[in-house]
């Protein structure tokens, strides 16, 4: 915020989300595809002094992940995790080529378990967390710029209730938690501008720390639904990653602005713990957009991006043997912005 333009200025995204049936080669069942709908929110007021302010609604995480045969719905006939960030935010200009900024973090996270089989079970949930964003900004001239981003891990607590119409039936709808991390991460970004400033290419380096999520405990209220193989802790062992992009950004014209984007992005989850739930696998993502400024006020830009998703075969205690395959999501991005 320290670096852009003097005014205040306000975005307005709104993202489709599709994701595919994803297929397991050995049974030849599909998940069901998915389909969302996010709306996002920039805002960054002039500068105050030295200082500036913002305040943005992004959705940092989550997962949705349906089957409807067996075995796969035994564990994950419905596995919905939903994650929403609200962050306002401060930037400090200590110099021209130095700024510091932070922010406090609000996650909101809405969460839904189903399985099938003897448990027939049902959970849902949602919790209430808060943490911290700090950064520093290194530009040294207008074509050449270094920045370093942390976010804290913040451990999503989802407080519900669970309900079967299977084994534990008898008991009716019981208190239940579940504690998820969403990790901390560490961005080390750099870019370079050069064809006569027409031209900026952008790269990032982001460690992922994947690694704090080790076991996934579900805990009930009732001390049998507790004291059973439902109520012990699940083991992740997820590991820390690293994932790795480059952009580049070229002003056609006074108006037109074209972006182009690729990452390799790392899952954090081992073979001996992969499930059902979420059948991850390192992926490699593209994209490309544009922005087209109107007057000095307004611009509108639109984006695509693809992430396609590695085939990965497995064979472990929880789902047997399997072959995923047909991984992708596919995300269009419409947005306004407006500088006044």
């Amino acid at each position: 915020m320290a670096f852009l333009p003097d005014g205040r200025s306000l975005e307005l995204n709104l993202m489709y989300i599709h994701l595919t049936s994803i297929k397991n080669e050995t049974t030849g069942h599909e998940t069901k595809e998915e389909n969302f709908l996010l709306p996002q929110l920039h805002v960054v007021t002039g500068f105050f002094d030295r200082w500036r302010w913002g305040f943005s609604i992004t959705e940092p995480g989550g997962l949705s992940k349906r089957w409807s045969d067996a075995p796969e719905n035994i564990t994950a006939k419905k596995f919905q995790l939903r994650v929403f960030e609200f962050n306002p935010s401060f930037s400090y200009k200590i110099s021209e080529t130095l700024a510091l900024g932070g922010g406090l973090r609000y996650i909101y996270t809405d969460g839904e378990v189903e399985a099938e089989g003897v448990l027939r079970s049902h959970m849902e949930g949602h919790g209430n967390r808060y943490g911290y964003n700090v950064a520093l900004s290194f530009r040294p001239s207008d074509t050449f710029g270094m920045a370093v981003t942390y976010r804290n891990r913040i451990d999503l607590k989802e407080t519900g209730y669970f309900e079967s119409d299977g084994v534990f039936a008898v008991f009716g709808r019981v208190g239940a938690e579940v504690s998820v991390p969403l990790p901390a991460t560490l961005d080390v970004a750099a870019d370079y501008t050069f064809n006569n400033g027409d031209t900026t290419l952008e790269v990032v380096y982001e460690k992922v720390y994947w690694g704090k999520y080790q076991s996934l405990d579900f805990n009930y209220d009732n001390p049998i639904i507790e004291g059973s193989i439902v109520g012990q802790p699940k083991e992740k062992n997820w590991i820390n990653t690293d994932t790795y992009r480059i952009g580049l950004t070229h002003h056609y014209d006074e108006k037109l602005t074209l972006m182009f984007g690729y990452a390799h992005d790392e899952t954090p989850i081992p073979d001996e713990t992969l499930g059902y739930e979420l059948p991850d696998s390192d992926a490699n993502i593209f994209s490309l957009g544009f922005r087209y400024k109107f007057n000095e006020y307004m611009e509108i830009g639109m984006a695509y991006l693809l992430d396609k998703k590695d085939d990965r075969s497995v064979t472990n205690t929880s789902v047997g043997h399997a072959e995923f395959t047909n991984t992708y999501a596919h995300l269009v991005s419409f947005g306004l912005g407006y500088r006044y």
